[in-house]
């Protein structure tokens, strides 16, 4: 994953949500074979708890299902190549993916804290 990448996320969230600075724990590109879905949580769960944000950034979208969903808003978001979706890490923005259904969905996850000191691939900022 390039710098620029984790640049322009780092930059959208500080804009965004009005934080001095945020750090990036984890960055990882994720592909999602047909049959695969991810059940609903939040991603500053227990022993997780500084993951402030989290990030999906679609790299394809040729595939069918594998919708990012926020059941308690009532979101669904179909993807497209090149988007960006970030949302706060805590309860109030719990979310899954549905199952892909065909293709193969690739994606790249990060996960973002306000903590320096839980930074694990900050080095690349």
């Amino acid at each position: 994953v390039s710098k620029n990448i984790i640049f322009k996320i780092r930059t959208y969230i500080k804009n965004k949500y009005d934080v001095d600075d945020v750090y990036c724990d984890t960055i990882d590109v994720v592909r999602w074979t047909p049959g695969l879905s991810q059940p609903v949580h939040i991603d500053a769960c227990e022993g997780l708890e500084y993951r402030d944000f989290g990030s999906i950034i679609y790299l394809n979208d040729d595939f069918d299902g594998g919708l990012t969903h926020y059941p308690q808003k009532d979101i669904r978001v179909a993807p497209k190549a090149g988007t960006l979706v970030v949302h706060p890490g805590g309860k109030e923005y719990e979310h899954g993916v549905t199952t892909v259904e065909t293709a193969t969905r690739y994606t790249i996850a990060s996960f973002w804290t306000t903590q320096m000191g839980k930074a694990t691939c900050d080095r690349l900022h």
